[in-house]
């Protein structure tokens, strides 16, 4: 497998003060208060709980096997990461992808989504990946998000939907 641009810290662009990188396990517990903030605002309506040793382990497969980007700013720490799985296709398991699961930045950073989205694009090539499908959840920014995936060249693939089938009383 050829290098990885993350296999070291690279500065964004001229900026020394931001850098891009692979996280370490030690990163993770930076993540949880974001994911809880998600699940909150995405899952919860249909009855799915959170339990912060499930979405720890994770996290930690994510880090292990998976393809993550991290933005850390010297003075706010972390301030975007990427994460996405690795799956073979269904129709040719000879075949992966990478299915983009968490993005996140600081609205204050809006510098890091560009860099993120490259570095990662870049490490699923990397790592084999012939595609990356990633999605925009209707209850966060969808239409910005689809700005931001045609801007990258991806096209719209597919619509999710989900239906509650046990009610929280």
């Amino acid at each position: 497998m050829t290098p990885s641009i993350l296999d070291a810290p690279r500065y964004l662009g001229n900026d020394p003060t931001i850098t891009l990188r692979r996280p370490l396990h030690s990163d993770a517990p930076k993540a949880y208060p974001i994911l809880a903030l998600w699940h909150q605002k995405v899952l919860a309506p249909y009855g799915v709980t959170y339990d912060q040793a499930s979405a720890a382990q994770t996290v930690q497969h994510i880090l292990d096997e998976g393809v993550v980007v991290m933005a850390e700013s010297v003075t706010d720490g972390m301030v975007g990461f990427l994460a996405g799985i690795v799956l073979a296709w269904p129709v040719n398991r000879q075949q992966w992808i990478v299915l983009e699961q968490f993005f996140w930045y600081n609205r204050r950073f809006p510098q890091v989504v560009e860099p993120l989205w490259q570095a990662f694009e870049l490490d699923a090539q990397r790592r084999g990946a012939v595609a990356v499908v990633g999605g925009a959840m209707d209850a966060f920014n969808r239409d910005q998000m689809g700005v931001l995936y045609r801007r990258r060249g991806y096209v719209p693939l597919d619509h999710s939907y989900v239906k509650c089938l046990n009610p929280i009383a």
